[in-house]
């Protein structure tokens, strides 16, 4: 999908009807915060084009997203930007060890 060119407002360069749901986006990187945190993991870091932040933390869910402060990455560089238009990249990493003595 590196291919695939989508404007800030998350439309399709060739075609304005394909758009990005950014509210099942939102939705999305909400399960995967909750699946991680009940196995003992937390997001580490979100990458995804820093243009369409505001379009994603616009939407109801978005909104939620951007209240728990997960770390997207807001300044990538232009081929990262380009390339990250039409998918987000999460990288997770393990809760300190205190918190994760509980976990089997």
């Amino acid at each position: 999908h590196y291919l695939l060119k989508f404007n800030e407002e998350g439309q399709f360069s060739l075609g304005r009807k394909t758009v990005i749901d950014f509210e099942t986006m939102a939705r999305h990187i909400m399960a995967i915060d909750d699946a991680a945190t009940a196995h003992g993991l937390r997001i580490r870091k979100i990458l995804f084009n820093e243009y369409m932040h505001d379009e994603l933390f616009a939407t109801p869910s978005g909104k939620i997203v951007e209240e728990r402060h997960l770390n997207f990455i807001p300044h990538l560089n232009n081929l990262i930007n380009m390339v990250h238009d039409d998918h987000y990249h999460i990288d997770f990493e393990f809760v300190n060890n205190d918190e994760n003595k509980n976990l089997k």
